[in-house]
């Protein structure tokens, strides 16, 4: 995994922590899905290089927002 990504994945985790926490652990307040969708996206770039046989370079990754802003992505086989 590339340091830079790692770098960013400790960074924001800790960020998204003191950002809800200052929202008394509201985790929909919208500061803190903010923060939650941009590790989604750093986590599934780790995901991709950490694993490119088992995920495959080509895979897709798409984010779906579900209920309440909370988001989940799905792994799309090509």
């Amino acid at each position: 995994m590339d340091c830079s990504v790692n770098a960013q994945i400790i960074e924001l985790k800790r960020l998204m922590t003191n950002v809800a926490q200052k929202y008394n652990f509201n985790f929909l307040h919208p500061e803190v899905i903010e923060i939650s969708q941009k590790l989604d996206v750093l986590i599934v770039q780790a995901l991709k290089e950490k694993h490119p046989v088992q995920l495959g370079k080509d895979a897709t990754y798409n984010f779906m927002n579900i209920t309440n802003g909370l988001s989940v992505f799905l792994l799309l086989s090509t």
